[in-house]
């Protein structure tokens, strides 16, 4: 996981045209440019533009959008990028443990894609992330990952992050009041794997997930 924190953007634009130049940053080797990238997610919070950009979608169109996963909403997606937000509720006293699983609260667990992420209202949430320096798609349930890199850190404030497909594992913990946060994933259907863990706390992998997505081979 790597951390932004870019400096107070003055950027007056819509979220139209700052989703519009993100589009055209993705075609390119955007590696290369995640500061710049991390500068235009950050510029999306500013005095809850996005937010009400997407309430008032909602509005003329009289219903949600898609909804993908337990507490995400599309925002937009094209070629290049796919943008949504996510609902983070503080959990209800005597929470399940199917609830928790259902949320991806205190499971720690991979994805087979990359994304940036910002805290757009609430005060974020707190993660704990580790590397998996040696992913491979093979692996069976009951095998043991030797992460590396513990660390804990809140998204909160002018914060973006970057999350790496396969190699970052992080549990998410629940915030202790009403937040959303945004998520932008760059070139989402060019994914290198569509394999995702679930580990338990002594980082046994309990549940392998495939997206059922056709891999893109990217070294091709």
């Amino acid at each position: 996981m790597k951390r932004f924190i870019p400096k107070a953007s003055d950027d007056v634009r819509g979220p139209d045209a700052i989703l519009a130049e993100l589009e055209e940053v993705f075609r390119s080797p955007w590696a290369d440019r995640m500061e710049e990238i991390a500068t235009l997610v950050s510029a999306l919070r500013v005095d809850g533009n996005l937010l009400r950009w997407f309430v008032a979608k909602v509005a003329k169109r009289r219903e949600w959008p898609k909804l993908t996963g337990a507490q995400s909403f599309t925002l937009f997606s094209s070629d290049t990028m796919l943008v949504r937000i996510n609902l983070w509720f503080p959990l209800p006293p005597g929470a399940s443990e199917s609830y928790r699983r259902y949320l991806s609260i205190e499971e720690i667990h991979n994805h087979d894609f990359h994304f940036f992420t910002t805290c757009l209202f609430g005060p974020g949430y707190t993660s704990t992330f580790w590397r998996d320096e040696d992913f491979t798609e093979t692996r069976r349930v009951g095998e043991t990952l030797l992460l590396k890199e513990q660390q804990v850190h809140r998204l909160q404030g002018e914060e973006v992050w970057f999350v790496e497909a396969s190699s970052d594992f992080h549990s998410q913990h629940a915030p202790e009041s009403f937040a959303v946060t945004l998520n932008v994933l760059p070139n989402w259907l060019e994914r290198p794997t569509t394999i995702q863990y679930v580990l338990d706390d002594q980082h046994r992998i309990k549940t392998v997930i495939d997206s059922g997505l056709p891999p893109v081979d990217l070294a091709a």
